[in-house]
C-alpha cells in the first residue's frame, strides 16, 4: 500500500511539472510573439517613412538621371535592409522557439530518467 500511495505522488509530482514546463513555455512564447510584432511594426514604419521621403526625393528630382540615380539607390537600399532584416527576423523566430520548447524538452528528459529509473 505504501509503495502504491508513493508511485501515486510520484506521478502526481510528474504532473504537475508538466504543467509548469507548459505554462513556462507559454509565457516564453507569448513573450516572446510580442517582442516580434512590435519589432515588425517598428520595421514597417520605418520602410514607410523611408517610402514617404524617397516619392519626396523623386518629386524634388532635377533631371531624368538625377532620378534614376534615386531610384536606383533607393532600390538597392531596399533589398540590404530586407535581406538584412530577413536575417535578423529568422534568427529572432529560431531562438523564440527553441527558448519557448526548453521546458517541454526538459519533461521529457524527466519522463526518459524516471522511465529508466523504474525500469
Amino acid at each position: 500500500m505504501e509503495k502504491a500511495f508513493r508511485i501515486s505522488e510520484e506521478l502526481a509530482n510528474f504532473g504537475k511539472g508538466n504543467v509548469e514546463a507548459f505554462v513556462a513555455s507559454g509565457q516564453v512564447w507569448s513573450a516572446g510573439v510580442q517582442a516580434l510584432a512590435q519589432d515588425l511594426a517598428s520595421t514597417t514604419q520605418a520602410h514607410l517613412d523611408e517610402g514617404v521621403a524617397t516619392v519626396k526625393a523623386f518629386a524634388a528630382a532635377k533631371s531624368v538621371k538625377q532620378l534614376f540615380d534615386l531610384q536606383t539607390a533607393y532600390a538597392r537600399s531596399t533589398m540590404e535592409k530586407a535581406l538584412a532584416e530577413t536575417t535578423r527576423f529568422t534568427t529572432a523566430s529560431t531562438k523564440l522557439a527553441t527558448d519557448a520548447l526548453a521546458p517541454l524538452g526538459d519533461r521529457v528528459k524527466a519522463a526518459g530518467q524516471a522511465f529508466n529509473t523504474a525500469a
